[in-house]
């Protein structure tokens, strides 16, 4: 049984451990990647492609996605 507070929102780096734990434990929260530990093994190819697509704010675009904690289907047709 659960005897603390759950946080709302929990971000790990994508370690399977914890993407099994968290939910075991915490069954009220959500769990998030860390957006740098997303991103990073991209930053070059990321960069290449905002200088392409620069006048259609695909940067911006790309940010909002990561930043906001959307669910997977909406996250897809964003």
């Amino acid at each position: 049984m659960n005897h603390h507070k759950d946080q709302h929102v929990i971000l790990t780096d994508e370690d399977p451990a914890m993407k099994i734990a968290i939910p075991r434990v915490f069954r009220r929260t959500l769990h998030r990647f860390c957006r740098w530990h997303i991103t990073r093994p991209w930053e070059h190819e990321l960069d290449e492609l905002y200088r392409e697509h620069r006048d259609r704010n695909l940067h911006e675009k790309i940010e909002t996605l990561i930043n906001w904690p959307l669910r997977p289907t909406k996250f897809e047709a964003a």
